[in-house]
């Protein structure tokens, strides 16, 4: 079964040929989409799309770039949020320190109220880290002190001491399409390649695209078998 677990159909990019990018992936042996929140004020948005289309799944959340703008959310507004059977991750979420385009403090207070809608929805949380290695991982392992919680490193470019930690609290490492741009063999991401960052984790603890999804927090829904999970 393929599952793209991490795109955003919900973005007016694909006002004008969403169902035909549905149909596409459909006929590409694309069982499962997993579209993702950028912003919780959008939130009744994204899960009416995944009402309306079997084969998708949501999150909700703030991304990191929003956190500045969006209204404050509390973890429990989340969990809220949450509720809704269509709902299977807790994000995007995390710290971007290249683009910056949210104070520094703003996007940390986010992070923290998702993890703690993740810890208390045991949904997975999905953690956008740029730049950003020391800050994500010190938040992350503080806040697996105040009680556990499942989540991966989206979309990884970072280095090998992020990874560790990371895979020491039990998280996955997501290994996405950036892997296959030719730059990525020469380009350094925080004194380490995308490919040796690789192989710090083990296969079952990697994603090629993002992550396992689901409301168990291994599996991208009630009944579907992700069987990529162990590949």
């Amino acid at each position: 079964m393929l599952v793209d677990s991490h795109c955003h159909l919900d973005f007016t990019d694909f006002d004008a040929d969403r169902d035909a990018v549905l149909a596409r992936a459909k006929a590409a042996g694309v069982e499962l989409m997993v579209t993702i929140s950028t912003k919780v004020s959008e939130a009744d948005k994204i899960i009416a799309l995944a009402e309306a289309h079997a084969e998708l799944v949501c999150s909700v959340g703030i991304h990191p770039h929003e956190a500045g703008s969006e209204a404050p959310v509390t973890g429990a507004q989340l969990v809220a949020l949450a509720a809704h059977e269509k709902v299977v991750g807790i994000g995007e979420t995390g710290l971007d320190y290249f683009y910056e385009h949210s104070p520094r403090e703003a996007q940390q207070k986010n992070f923290r109220a998702h993890i703690e809608a993740a810890r208390i929805s045991k949904l997975p949380l999905i953690v956008h880290a740029r730049d950003a290695d020391e800050d994500t991982a010190d938040i992350l392992e503080d806040e697996m002190q105040q009680g556990a919680y499942p989540g991966l490193i989206h979309c990884f470019t970072a280095g090998p001491e992020l990874a560790r930690r990371a895979l020491d609290i039990g998280f996955y490492i997501s290994i996405s399409g950036i892997a296959t741009f030719h730059w990525v063999l020469h380009f350094d991401f925080g004194h380490c390649h995308v490919q040796q960052c690789q192989n710090l984790a083990p296969n079952h603890r990697k994603h090629s695209a993002g992550a396992a999804f689901g409301r168990d927090g291994r599996t991208v829904s009630r009944t579907c078998a992700a069987s990529w999970q162990t590949q």
